[in-house]
């Protein structure tokens, strides 16, 4: 299963939301946050959600190398990569990287 997320601040840095979209629309409304801030935390969530050898969308290619890699230097949310990488890879998750323009939680955390 696919499982489609994003994250979205406007201004940025500037209240964040996210979206997921897995069996039903997930919007949640996170505070004060940057977009890559925003991105990950909509990532964790889908991890958390996911079931093993499920694929997780993102449109972020930074968040995307961050997990790859396991750590950033300039992630405002080490805490947040580090639970997400490790739940992506104990469930043996695939993550890649799908335009913007064709994911569906784009929607759901523009609001």
């Amino acid at each position: 299963m696919e499982i489609y997320t994003d994250g979205s601040c406007t201004p940025n840095p500037g209240p964040g939301t996210i979206g997921v979209k897995w069996r039903h629309d997930i919007r949640l409304d996170i505070g004060e946050a940057t977009s890559n801030t925003a991105e990950l935390t909509a990532i964790l969530l889908a991890a958390g959600l996911a079931w093993n050898g499920d694929t997780i969308v993102t449109d972020s290619r930074v968040c995307l190398a961050w997990i790859k890699k396991g750590h950033a230097k300039n992630c405002q949310v080490p805490g947040v990569l580090k639970v997400a990488t490790e739940l992506i890879r104990e469930k043996h998750l695939k993550m890649i990287y799908g335009s913007g323009e064709n994911n569906p939680a784009h929607e759901i955390a523009e609001g």
